[in-house]
């Protein structure tokens, strides 16, 4: 919660959030590092007489998730009323008062609403969306009460197929990332309380949308399409939460304008460049390109450039020097020469002169390299020996070799520094994407490769499938895009059939159908080679009409795929033939 993002701790921007929304009480629970955050709330403006809000701190070692977390805060008895359930890590610029508002008029109207969960709108490769965490959410698109959830790194997502026989219309939304922001009632509380298989709070979701029937009780979302909303859970959501704070996506958070004593006032300039108002100094020669802020105290040496990065307090940053990307932390003397591209350089770190710091670097608190050393990409820096228990080490050195002498080769003869790597020194030579997995989190190259397989439709429930009567459904073209995702062909189609055939009755339906599946089709090649038969099995199975099949294809304007369906609609024109041939001999 103390990490600091653009030279404020996280805990700030949470502070803040609440207490701009008209939070009157705000309790902290905590497990580690409880000396550190008491410190910084103490001296902070919320502990002063005109705080808007009261602040508890709660430090238990022995709390391992929000379940446990909620558990002894319902023991305690603390909560006897609506409350906002976030966690530590998040920067958003949400109306939270308007959120709540909504809440309990809804609580008004629905007495079985126990929560609202805050969504963000995020497509799928936005960056601040992370990627380790997908979400799939099944909705009533009128009261926006949620049916289904399931969030995790799997790429293949089932929803249960019965959601949409027993109604008219289901939303189902793969755009939105879960902030962690929801507003609950008392209950919530009480629920952890009886349940001890609730640790996180998606595994509360899940048990009560299983148990909705049972136990009576709904969750709802709240869906925020032009706010922001983010959660640093990595150094890559580090970094992304960082560029959009800069690039004044999180307005009116933002340097210039963001209320924390612990940052202190920035002046904005062209280029979204931030200086600190007191005590920064330009050398002649310097470059500051874009997407700079510079911190207090700190002074920058003639002929450096800078680009893309965040330079923390009292730094001192030498002559010919290239940043870009860099998070600067405070305290850190650069030296001469040096070059430092995507790093994360700790407080107090120390680089003399011609030390290159390729992407993907973290570089701990108090660590020194150099002189003319090269720290290769993806390296993560410690100033104490690794733990021989867990690889981190502690910093009395509690567990690290007494001994330990640092490798001139990587830190440099004056340096003073250790290598992390999960598995310890003798772990295997891919333990370094194991590193950078574990701090950087997931790559958009590694998202990637799912991104073939998202979402699929379960029946598993039963083989028996009974449509409803009449089931109207206004935005077809939507549903067909979900199914698609996840098409095998003819078993699966075989088993959708009855829903689909009361889906795509009249001919524009089937015409919705169609010209989703053209536009999946053009997206997908593996799809346009089977194109023919699954509009064939379709047809046979009287989904599809001859006559929109016919049309649609007259009307479609690409050629390949049009080339790849001609055989089979040939077919049609030569059957439609000989049964008229037929009819007329008769």
């Amino acid at each position: 919660m103390l990490l600091p993002m653009i030279n404020t701790p996280l805990l700030d921007y949470v502070l803040n959030q609440l207490g701009t929304a008209g939070i009157q009480e705000i309790i902290i629970f905590c497990c580690c590092h409880v000396d550190q955050i008491k410190q910084h709330v103490k001296y902070s403006k919320w502990s002063s007489s005109s705080s808007p809000c009261q602040i508890s701190i709660i430090a238990s070692e022995d709390v391992m998730s929000i379940g446990d977390c909620l558990r002894d805060i319902d023991a305690k008895d603390l909560i006897t009323s609506d409350f906002v359930l976030i966690t530590g890590d998040v920067v958003s610029n949400l109306d939270l008062a308007t959120i709540i508002t909504k809440h309990k008029k809804r609580r008004e109207t629905e007495k079985s609403c126990i929560m609202t969960m805050v969504l963000k709108r995020a497509l799928p490769q936005h960056r601040s969306r992370c990627t380790e965490s997908d979400l799939v959410i099944a909705a009533d698109p009128q009261t926006d009460r949620i049916l289904h959830h399931q969030s995790g790194k799997d790429a293949h997502f089932e929803v249960p197929l019965h959601l949409f026989l027993e109604r008219s219309q289901v939303a189902l939304r793969y755009d939105l990332m879960d902030c962690q922001v929801s507003i609950c009632s008392p209950t919530v509380a009480q629920l952890f309380t009886d349940n001890f298989d609730y640790q996180t709070r998606d595994d509360f979701v899940r048990g009560i949308l299983i148990n909705e029937e049972i136990m009576g009780n709904s969750i709802y979302m709240y869906a925020a399409d032009d706010l922001y909303a983010a959660r640093v859970t990595n150094l890559t959501m580090y970094e992304s939460v960082s560029k959009d704070i800069i690039g004044r996506w999180t307005y009116p958070v933002v340097p210039d304008l963001f209320d924390s004593q612990s940052s202190g006032t920035y002046t904005y300039g062209r280029h979204n460049i931030y200086l600190h108002q007191e005590n920064v100094t330009l050398a002649r020669g310097s470059k500051l390109i874009e997407n700079v802020v510079i911190g207090e105290g700190t002074s920058i040496g003639k002929d450096t450039f800078i680009r893309d990065s965040v330079i923390g307090r009292n730094c001192i940053i030498g002559e010919d020097v290239t940043i870009e990307g860099a998070y600067i932390w405070d305290n850190v003397v650069v030296g001469d020469w040096c070059n430092i591209r995507r790093a994360v350089i700790a407080d107090d770190v120390t680089l003399k002169d011609h030390v290159s710091i390729e992407p993907g670097c973290v570089v701990s608190f108090r660590v020194v390299l150099g002189p003319s050393v090269t720290i290769h990409g993806g390296t993560l820096l410690m100033s104490q020996p690794p733990d021989k228990d867990d690889g981190f080490g502690d910093d009395d050195g509690g567990n690290s070799a007494p001994d330990a002498v640092p490798d001139i080769t990587v830190v440099g003869v004056d340096g003073q520094g250790f290598v992390y790597t999960p598995g310890g020194n003798d772990s295997e030579s891919d333990d370094d994407e194991i590193a950078q997995q574990l701090v950087w989190g997931q790559t958009a190259d590694e998202e990637s490769e799912n991104d073939d397989d998202i979402s699929s439709l379960s029946g598993a429930e039963s083989d028996d499938i009974t449509p409803p009567e009449s089931p109207p459904l206004d935005d077809t073209k939507l549903f067909y895009n979900e199914v698609l995702d996840s098409l095998q062909l003819s078993a699966l189609l075989t088993r959708l059939l009855p829903l689909l055939s009361n889906y795509f009755k009249s001919p524009d339906s089937q015409l919705d159908c169609l010209t989703a599946l053209e536009e999946y089709t053009v997206h997908c090649e593996s799809m346009a080679t089977v194109l023919a038969k699954v509009l064939h099995l379709l047809y046979n199975q009287d989904v599809l009409s001859e006559a929109v099949i016919i049309s649609w294809w007259t009307k479609c304007q690409h050629k390949a795929l049009k080339t790849q369906v001609q055989p089979f609609i040939t077919w049609l024109q030569e059957a439609e033939e000989e049964s008229g041939s037929e009819e007329e001999f008769d």
